[in-house]
């Protein structure tokens, strides 16, 4: 994902007993879907202090997954975490939770937490990529993109009308000229700040389809994507520059 603000799109918070049944196939799912997720399993190296790598992941993420379950509600830590996404969601303005319910009913949610209860959810038995599709729309509402990535394949869904498909080749038009007028080589990262703030100059239509066409140009084989950061490829180095 393009990292404008933030070092992660979200932060998984859990219990650790719902790992080998859920959130274990969850992170690596929304990772393979294009969002940098903060899991610890991906992030704490031995040696780690624990509350200040979760801290620096609550206040560097967009939103944060919440998995709800008995797991959950019997344990300290989980919800110290919820604690800062609560009070990270007041300093914003903004609903930054987003809860998925695993094993566990609306009714026992709300004997715990009437206002938990009261947000919508998903659930841990819906297919993955409905789950995974979901997420991706609800962090990009937060970051401000209306369009929700495209999953790599899925071209023809992006293609949805003539008005979107000249405001996407607009957009790629001014994605290579980024690149071009920033002389970028073969394995230079794209900097997302430089583009974001080129964005201001440009009409709202380049920011709102950005993230469809970034997705577009690694189908293409333009960009390369890697554990959130997008590099130029030879094919995109040729096709800039040729």
């Amino acid at each position: 994902m393009i990292d404008i603000d933030n070092k992660y799109d979200c932060f998984i918070s859990h219990a650790s007993e719902d790992k080998d049944d859920f959130v274990r196939e969850l992170a690596n799912n929304l990772k393979k879907a294009g969002l940098n997720v903060w899991y610890d399993e991906f992030e704490l190296l031995w040696g780690d202090s624990l509350r200040e790598s979760i801290d620096f992941g609550l206040a560097n993420s967009v939103a944060g997954i919440v998995v709800l379950s008995h797991n959950f509600f019997n344990k300290d830590w989980p919800k110290t975490e919820l604690d800062g996404l609560v009070a990270k969601k007041n300093s914003s303005g903004k609903n930054l939770i987003i809860p998925i319910w695993h094993k566990i009913t609306q009714k026992e949610i709300c004997d715990k937490s009437p206002i938990l209860a009261g947000l919508l959810a998903g659930k841990s038995d819906m297919e993955m990529s409905e789950i995974c599709k979901n997420v991706k729309l609800k962090i990009n509402k937060i970051k401000g993109l209306e369009s929700e990535k495209i999953p790599i394949g899925n071209n023809e869904n992006v293609i949805k009308n003539d008005e979107t498909n000249t405001f996407l080749k607009q957009t790629k038009e001014f994605m290579l000229e980024h690149i071009r007028d920033f002389n970028y080589d073969v394995g230079h990262a794209i900097n997302w700040r430089s583009v974001m703030f080129l964005l201001m100059k440009q009409p709202p239509h380049i920011k709102k389809y950005l993230q469809e066409t970034v997705n577009l140009l690694v189908n293409e084989g333009v960009l390369e994507e890697n554990n959130g950061n997008h590099f130029l490829t030879e094919k995109g180095y040729n096709l800039v520059y040729n």
